[in-house]
């Protein structure tokens, strides 16, 4: 027998997959976070993953495909197809819908020198996260 926990009122077994979490809907767009950001966030402590959150729906909500120094297309990248940088250090890397007008946000990471870094061990773009 798995343990369980309870989230949003639903009780939740550690085997069972919850469904993505909506964090924002706006008329234009949709954000959502993966189970993985989830956890990215849960260990950069509530005041940074709040403020970062809302950072992030503050530009995405324009427009989350515009080229610039903060938002960028990634090259060849196997996890993500865009990134965007907040505050110089964190990175949130993300898939973007244009048909269903959604963001996917699916790893949330602090970067160092030239190395990511999620939840404290160094982030391999090789592994798989989705």
């Amino acid at each position: 027998m798995g343990l369980e926990r309870r989230v949003g009122g639903r009780r939740w077994k550690n085997n069972e997959r919850r469904a993505p979490a909506i964090y924002a809907h706006r008329e234009n767009l949709t954000l959502v976070r993966s189970d993985g950001a989830c956890d990215d966030l849960r260990w950069l402590g509530r005041g940074n993953s709040r403020w970062l959150l809302k950072e992030a729906l503050k530009r995405l909500e324009q427009d989350p495909t515009v080229e610039t120094r903060n938002m960028k297309t990634l090259r060849g990248h196997t996890v993500a197809q865009r990134e965007l940088r907040i505050h110089g250090k964190y990175r949130i890397l993300f898939n973007v819908d244009l048909e269903r007008r959604t963001v996917t946000i699916l790893v949330v990471a602090v970067k160092r020198h030239n190395v990511l870094y999620v939840r404290g061990q160094r982030f391999s773009a090789c592994e798989d996260r989705m």
